[in-house]
């Protein structure tokens, strides 16, 4: 009786499931063997729980650091150290036999899938998080596991200003497990585990990093899982040379001229108000430069909310009415958004990559360009097909990118260090072919490679390069039709911004040496167009040279000519400031600007300088040494002493050199004449100064200056 019962209910079930979904399943995938690996490895598998047959087993894990950006924050006493964080280890419950699955050795999954090593900084910084990135893990047949993520910790640092600009800073990372014992968990971290070839130099910093610190000598214990990372920091020096060290040389100088001049001459008192407002001004100008140290912000606590889902358990039944709800249901019935979708897993994958730039904005502080793109992503997806005839002719249907497999493209020279998603979460064009389109809008935000020496003519050059980490040339490769639509260049006030020149390169893998991943990139180059800057900052030399030749031109003896001369300082003093606060303080080398300026400025303090001594040598009132006189005399006697002569001279004054050599032992030569040998020798050495700083200017405007 009751297997007869049994029996008519199993049919009723069976009846009322062919009647009331009609809907037949895409059965694609289940050719594929990746995705029959990934149901064999995961029916059984906690990711919670750790890795290992015994409870005494060690699990190592190797780790391998490359780090990309590292910045100080000199206020709040952090550095930020953005790396590509890579793990590897061996999960002991994800092992097969390659043979048992048409000779497959690897298959890629993301953390959330698998037992991942939790690992935090312990020294974070103010603002900094532990929240543990998402992995792009790669497992092989043997059970080894290599993970990698982009990842940004935050750490505080022992800063010491004493000796600034030549200033270091050694600051240690403490990396370590809050859930796993030495015993349990193990990190291998040696001198192999940083690679620098990822790294992009500072700017400002010379940065050196190390893995030399044990964790006994910090702790005084070896019983957790920790590693560590040091890093020393040397500032580039040269431009705060420049900018503080030189004027500070300068105003010594301009101090002890101040002690050297008369006391009672108005000469000192002008000159020593001068001295005073200039070490006033710099003195401002250093303050606001200068970090401050302080107590380091005690860090964030961020708190994880969970969210529970109430499950639905009515349905209305639509698939009757709505082919494209039938299709969709037929397409993915069975269908892995984590398995490449093809074939035979020996295929590539072909992406095609059209950019559509809407605006651009180089940032000439933080040498970074920004473009806001329309990214045209294309691929096939060969478990998406279907005969449009059976589908009232539906030939395209819009599907969330969430839903399907898509590439792992990122920005692999990302401004912060993040390994930037180009294809978030956005709606993608599905062809009945498998053909998949998906257009998001992406700000794409690179560091660029800059070159100021030529500033305000400066050029810089940036580069974007789109790629996987973990897909290999022999999973993905990129289409060779390159794509830029002409109507599309960027435009940005004050910056000329031309390309891009699209190219593809193959990189080393961080997983293995020996595998290539492609690299789709795209250059930049801009170039300054602000001609307001010109007007502000490079005609303003013309006149400077003007004002401190004039003052080598003026008589010595003249009071014009000190005012001119301490005017003429304090205006390239002024000019100086401005200027260093207008060129962005990243960049070792110097641009040549600032170092028309710099010398500008000794030149106008020998200008200041000589004129005190002239002034000092005018009121002389012992006579001129015979020895001088003579040469002095040949020199005014010869046509290019009369050329001198012609303009600010008598044209006898050789005659009173002649007269006071003839007259040398006579006691009746004059005071008078005395006093005018002195004046006339005067003359000459300004003539020659004005030569001497004239050629000198001609140099320095052929090596520095570019007026056109």
């Amino acid at each position: 009786m009751y297997p007869k019962i049994i029996l008519i209910l199993i049919i009723i079930i069976n009846c009322k499931k062919i009647l009331c979904d009609d809907t037949s399943c895409n059965d694609s995938q289940s050719k594929s063997l990746n995705l029959k690996l990934k149901k064999h490895l995961f029916c059984d598998y906690d990711p919670k729980v750790q890795p290992k047959t015994s409870v005494h087993t060690t699990t190592n894990v190797r780790v391998t650091l490359f780090p990309l950006i590292i910045n100080l924050n000199e206020m709040s006493n952090t550095i930020d150290f953005h790396t590509w964080f890579h793990m590897a280890w061996k999960d002991e419950h994800l092992i097969w036999k390659p043979s048992d699955f048409g000779e497959i050795e690897t298959f890629h999954t993301n953390s959330g899938d698998i037992w991942i090593p939790e690992i935090s900084i312990f020294n974070i910084g103010a603002g900094g998080s532990n929240t543990d990135g998402d992995y792009t893990c790669h497992v092989r047949y043997n059970g080894t596991v290599s993970c990698l993520s982009v990842r940004v910790f935050t750490s505080r640092c022992q800063t010491d200003f004493t000796y600034w600009p030549y200033d270091q800073h050694n600051c240690t990372l403490h990396f370590g497990s809050w859930m796993y014992f030495a015993n349990e968990l193990k990190f291998e971290f040696n001198d192999n585990s940083l690679q620098m070839s990822e790294f992009i130099e500072h700017q400002e910093w010379i940065i050196e990093i190390s893995n030399t610190t044990s964790q006994a000598e910090i702790y005084n214990t070896e019983e957790d899982a920790m590693f560590f990372v040091r890093i020393n920091l040397q500032r580039h020096s040269a431009r705060a040379i420049i900018v503080y060290l030189t004027p500070a040389l300068v105003l010594m100088v301009l101090t002890l001229t101040v002690l050297w001049l008369d006391s009672s001459s108005i000469d000192r008192i002008a000159v020593a108000c001068v001295n005073f407002i200039c070490h006033i001004l710099c003195i401002f100008d250093l303050h606001w430069y200068l970090p401050t140290t302080g107590a380091v912000n005690s860090p964030k606590i961020f708190c994880i909310k969970a969210n529970d889902d109430d499950d639905d358990n009515t349905c209305n039944e639509l698939s009757s009415k709505s082919p494209n709800l039938r299709l969709k249901k037929y397409l993915f019935c069975n269908y892995d958004a984590t398995v490449r979708p093809i074939i035979y897993h020996n295929n590539k994958t072909e992406i095609t990559i059209t950019p559509f730039v809407e605006s651009a904005e180089y940032n000439d502080y933080s040498d970074s360009l920004v473009l806001t793109t329309w990214l045209r992503i294309r691929w096939i997806d060969e478990y998406l097909k279907w005969t449009p005839k059976e589908y009232d002719y539906i030939d395209t249907i819009i599907v969330y990118s969430s839903e399907i497999w898509t590439p792992e493209l990122m920005i692999q020279n990302a401004k912060n260090g993040y390994g930037s998603e180009i294809l978030p979460p956005t709606k993608c064009s599905l062809g009945f072919g498998g053909e998949v389109i998906c257009v998001p809008t992406v700000d794409l935000n690179v560091k660029c490679d800059t070159d100021r020496s030529q500033w305000p003519d400066d050029k810089h050059k940036c580069t974007i390069e789109f790629g996987s980490s973990y897909q290999t040339d022999k999973e993905i490769i990129f289409s060779s039709k390159i794509i830029i639509p002409n109507d599309r260049k960027p435009v940005q006030k004050n910056w000329k911004i031309d390309g891009p020149i699209a190219k593809f390169i193959n990189k080393t893998s961080k997983f293995n040496k020996n595998d290539k991943f492609p690299v789709f990139t795209m250059t930049y180059n801009v170039m300054r167009i602000n001609n307001q800057i010109k007007s502000l900052f490079l005609y303003p030399t013309i006149v400077l040279t003007i004002l401190t030749l004039s003052t080598i031109w003026l008589d010595p003896g003249s009071k014009e000519r000190i005012i001119l001369a301490c005017i003429n300082f304090l205006c390239h003093l002024l000019c100086i400031q401005d200027l260093h606060w207008k060129i962005p303080l990243t960049g070792s080398a110097t641009p040549n600007i600032m170092m028309f300026y710099y010398s500008s400025l000794l030149l106008a303090l020998m200008s200041l300088i000589l004129t005190c001594i002239f002034r000092y040598i005018v009121e002389l009132k012992k006579p001129l040494p015979n020895w001088l006189s003579t040469h002095v005399s040949s020199l005014l006697t010869s046509k290019a002493g009369q050329i001198f002569l012609l303009s600010v001279l008598d044209p006898k004054a050789s005659a009173v050199f002649n007269d006071d050599n003839d007259d040398d032992n006579n006691e009746l030569v004059n005071s008078s004449n005395k006093k005018t040998n002195w004046n006339y020798f005067v003359i000459l050495l300004g003539w020659l100064s004005f030569i001497t700083f004239s050629l000198i200017y001609i140099i320095m405007y052929t090596l520095y200056i570019r007026l056109t």
